[in-house]
């Protein structure tokens, strides 16, 4: 046994502090890691709040980006839709001039450069004469003529809507990307 003083004052010091020091490890062993778990907690707590707005946040961003894609892919559809519609146009219009041009030309309101007049008229068939000399525009030329001006104008058509389906493609991808596609 440790022998005590003989001084009550002395005596009533010890034992307080060997009751601080049996508190000290008491609140060592007990109530620090309560502390520190309550911490902890705390902390989880704030972590989890932090991520929880980060998922809200991205949930929104995404949200953004998906209207963002469908109004791109709406723009998208009515830019080809209009693309294939002037194509449809344009070639109607074309084989239309050429019509309007061959009529005219058998009409004879229409006058027909030198270059296709002195085009070698085709034999009529077997057994007539060679085909070689320059003739006066025939009403078959004048068709001829006709058709190759709607099929040139259907090439022109063709290019136009080749074009405006790329400058839809381009703008559907400058809308769904932030650097623009050049």
């Amino acid at each position: 046994m440790i022998p005590l003083p003989a001084n009550a004052t002395a005596r009533l010091l010890l034992q307080f502090a060997a009751l601080a020091a049996l508190l000290a490890a008491i609140w060592w062993a007990a109530i620090l890691p309560r502390q520190q778990l309550a911490n902890e907690r705390l902390a989880h707590a704030t972590t989890r709040a932090t991520h929880a707005q980060v998922l809200a946040d991205l949930a929104e961003a995404t949200a953004k980006v998906a209207r963002k894609a469908a109004a791109a892919r709406v723009t998208y559809a009515e830019a080809k839709a209009k693309a294939e519609s002037d194509y449809n146009k344009g070639v109607a219009d074309a084989y239309e001039r050429g019509r309007a041009a061959a009529a005219g030309i058998a009409a004879g309101t229409v006058r027909v450069r030198a270059v296709w007049r002195d085009c070698p008229a085709a034999a009529a068939g077997p057994g007539t004469e060679p085909a070689g000399r320059p003739a006066d525009v025939s009403a078959d030329r004048g068709e001829a003529i006709g058709r190759v001006l709607g099929i040139g104008g259907e090439a022109d058509a063709a290019y136009a809507r080749a074009i405006d389906r790329l400058r839809a493609a381009q703008q559907l991808v400058d809308a769904c990307h932030e650097e623009p596609a050049r």
